[in-house]
């Protein structure tokens, strides 16, 4: 799994960096064999006019052809991080279960049922009566 952590309009770089990566190991570690790779971007939408403007967009890449994009906005850049990586890991582990669950349904075989057309024959082949003995 390989991330690309991109920071634009932010202090803290080297701290930011760190933490995402951290946050991404634990919420990702358990799939990191489906996923190609991961990029985030952080910036802050307004720059230093302050607000609800810190953006943390995440996007998954997932093997072998999925993409999955994400992008939380919070007053607090951490918050927003946190928020982020939760949501990519559940979206995540979802999308690999609907996969696994419409290959299962695909690939398994139909149940057998007889074309004779006769109802109310048992296996030994004898209609619904009892043997007198």
């Amino acid at each position: 799994m390989r991330f690309d952590i991109r920071i634009q309009k932010l202090d803290l770089h080297q701290e930011v960096s760190r933490y995402i990566e951290r946050r991404l190991r634990l919420s990702l570690s358990r799939l990191a064999s489906r996923l190609r790779a991961v990029n985030v971007r952080v910036f802050d939408v307004n720059g230093p006019r302050g607000g609800i403007d810190k953006c943390c967009r995440i996007t998954a890449h997932i093997l072998p052809s999925e993409t999955v994009v994400l992008q939380e906005v919070d007053a607090d850049l951490f918050a927003a991080i946190d928020r982020a990586t939760r949501r990519i890991s559940r979206t995540f582990s979802r999308r690999l279960t609907l996969n696994r669950d419409l290959r299962k349904k695909s690939n398994s075989p139909r149940p057998h049922t007889p074309r004779s057309g006769k109802k109310g024959i048992s296996r030994a082949g004898h209609a619904n009566s009892k043997q007198r003995i």
